[in-house]
């Protein structure tokens, strides 16, 4: 029977260093996570509020160039 008690206890000392390694590495990651799909959201509605704004000024969202370039190549 004690070796049956000592393999509780070890189990029981396992699962408790499994427990303390998640909370100290994986939950940290999970909050990192979050923070970051909260910052790309944001960006990524900032940019689509750019475009937007652009295209009702009349411009494409991006660097355009005048009507009045020729390319080099072009003859």
């Amino acid at each position: 029977m004690p070796e049956t008690t000592q393999e509780i206890e070890l189990l029981k000392k396992e699962i408790a260093d499994v427990s303390t390694f998640v909370k100290e590495r994986v939950e940290p990651a999970q909050e990192e996570r979050v923070r970051l799909r909260k910052a790309i959201e944001a960006l990524t509605s900032e940019q689509r509020e750019y475009r937007r704004s652009a295209v009702l000024e009349g411009g494409s969202g991006s660097d355009s160039v005048g009507a009045g370039f020729k390319p080099a190549y072009a003859h």
